[in-house]
Formats: C-alpha cells, structure tokens, sequence
C-alpha cells in the first residue's frame, strides 16, 4: 500500500485458527520486522500459541523471525512452497480483508489490472472534467498516475480502520466454519488455559526489531535516532552510557531502552524505559526535560556520596605513609 506520505507499506496478516479472530500490521519497509511486531500483538491479545504456521519466504524464515520463535518455546510450522491450500484460514481472511475493507477506502486502486485500469479512467474522466478545457493532456495523465497509486490515508488511519475491522465487524459476524458462532463468541467458550507472557519487556526484546546497529549512546539531550531525539526521564541517571535500542515498526514515535547484558554485552539487558520522539505522540517536552534533569541530578549526587565514602573509609591523604611504612616492615 502506498499511503498518503507517499510512502509504501506492507500489510501483515495473522488469522487465530481456533477462533479466527484476525490482526494486521501496517508497517514500512522492514518486513522481517513487521512479522515480529504482529506477532508480539497477538501474543498480547491472545496468549502464547502451541504452533505458528508461516509462509516460507525469506522475511517468514529469518534469523530474527525464527529465533524468536525458538526462544518462546513455539512450535514454528512452515509451509511448503507454493502450497496456499496449507494456510487456507490466512489466504481466506486476506481476500476478505481485500475485498471488504480496503476496496471501500479512499484511494482504491482495484483488485486486478483491468480492474485498476478502469478505475483510473474513470478518475482521469472525472479529474478532466472538474479541471475544464484548460488543462492539457499529458499534464491530466501525470496527475491521474500520481493519484491511482495512492492511498488518501495516513499509515496511522490505514491501521486504525483495520483494528476495527478485525475487532467490530469481523470479529462479531457468524462464521460457518464456527457453527454460527463469531469469533467474539468462539474465545468466549474456551475454558482451558492460556499461557501469558509474564514480563512485557522481555517479549519486546525478543520481537522488536533492532533501531539500526542496535546500540546508541545516551547524550543530555536523549538517544538519537534517524535524526530524532528520543527521550525519557530516567535516561537522565545513564547520560554517557551505551545502550540497546529496539523499536516497534507499528510504533515508530518509541522505542525500547535496554542496559548491555552482563552476560554478553551485545545483548539486551535490564530494561530502562520507553523513550518517545515528543513532536508526535505529544508528551510535554518539558516535564520529560525537566524529569532527565532530575534524574541526571541524583546520579551525580550518589557519586558524589559514594566518593566521599571512600575518601572517609580508605583516606588517600595516608596511602603514601602507610605504604611506606608497609614496605619497610616487610624488608
């Protein structure tokens, strides 16, 4: 999909077999990325499944992809290729999604060539006739070709119309392959247990895709980032140390901060915090400013502490004497 800022997006489908309930992603780019990110989503929503049965392609079967997979203890079923009858449930509900959401969007482009063909004669019709006789024809065939292959709705919009169509439309609608039931109504019937994920952040270090190389190193001003300063009060208390940076593609106002792991410092450690880009999600600049402020302030008092605590306990001013005075006891 080519959104309203021109840019492409790729859409990411997951389809729960047992109640059909149904998520999609809207993600730029990155589609490995975008894999991990449904999945974490669903997880959230849904619990930890027994099995995820994938396509084959490269993004489905990558390192970052199956790894994770592998560190949750999930089965991971991959299809053969050229195999669409092996996921009929996820073909099914992409159609759908097709047919019933995205073809009633503004910026429809059509399901087929000669389906988008005609609906660009018809807008190049259309667009002729609002610009009258005076605009010429080559400078109506360039604007009609520029508004064919775009979608009139921001990324944000595209992902907020397909939540609801998953929630509250298909969601609540009878399936035949459910005996009548919605899958609204299929989860509600379930009665044996879901296995959670206990802690969020561990999830999201194993599923969010690294932001770059994976590791910045935090000024006063916060991490930055694809020329954009992130930032977060408790960023104060580490100013001039190096941290991991993971960050959801269908979230790219935040990002998640991790210490190096003592373990191996090329891994994420202990989470610090959810540091944000203030000009989008509209957080007081201010009072994060002045939280890191803080926080930059009580480090900086506890090492002041802490160093006059080994001034007291080790006196330096004596070290000299007492070495001398060790040295000539000795020999």
């Amino acid at each position: 999909m080519i959104c309203a800022d021109g840019l492409r997006y790729a859409v990411v489908v997951a389809i729960d077999i047992y109640s059909r309930r149904t998520r999609g992603l809207v993600a730029p780019t990155s589609r490995a990325a975008a894999i991990a990110a449904l999945l974490r989503r669903c997880i959230l929503d849904w619990g930890v499944p027994e099995t995820v049965r994938t396509d084959e392609g490269a993004d489905y079967t990558s390192r970052h992809v199956v790894g994770a997979i592998a560190d949750l203890e999930i089965e991971h079923d991959i299809c053969l290729p050229f195999a669409p009858d092996a996921k009929p449930f996820v073909e099914r509900v992409i159609k759908t999604i097709s047919h019933d959401l995205f073809a009633n969007l503004p910026g429809f482009t059509g399901h087929n060539v000669a389906q988008a063909q005609a609906l660009r004669a018809r807008k190049s019709f259309a667009a002729r006739r609002r610009a009258g006789r005076a605009r010429n024809q080559d400078r109506a065939r360039c604007e009609d070709k520029c508004e064919a292959f775009r979608v009139a709705l921001s990324a944000e919009e595209l992902q907020a119309c397909l939540d609801t169509w998953c929630d509250d439309l298909y969601g609540r609608e009878p399936h035949a392959g459910l005996g009548g039931l919605s899958p609204f109504e299929r989860v509600n019937s379930w009665t044996g247990r879901i296995k959670r994920i206990g802690d969020v952040r561990a999830l999201d270090a194993l599923l969010a895709a690294p932001a770059d190389d994976g590791w910045r190193t935090v000024r006063k001003g916060g991490i930055r980032l694809g020329n954009v300063d992130y930032i977060a009060g408790p960023l104060g208390g580490i100013v001039g140390e190096r941290v991991h940076v993971r960050r959801d593609p269908g979230d790219l106002d935040r990002i998640f901060v991790y210490l190096p792991a003592p373990s191996g410092p090329e891994r994420p450690g202990e989470f610090v915090c959810v540091a944000q880009d203030p000009a989008r999600t509209g957080a007081d600049r201010a009072a994060v400013a002045g939280a890191m402020t803080r926080a930059y302030a009580e480090r900086s008092r506890k090492a002041r502490a802490l160093a006059r605590d080994l001034v007291r306990r080790h006196k330096p001013e004596q070290a000299i004497a007492a070495a001398m005075q060790l040295y000539a006891e000795e020999f």
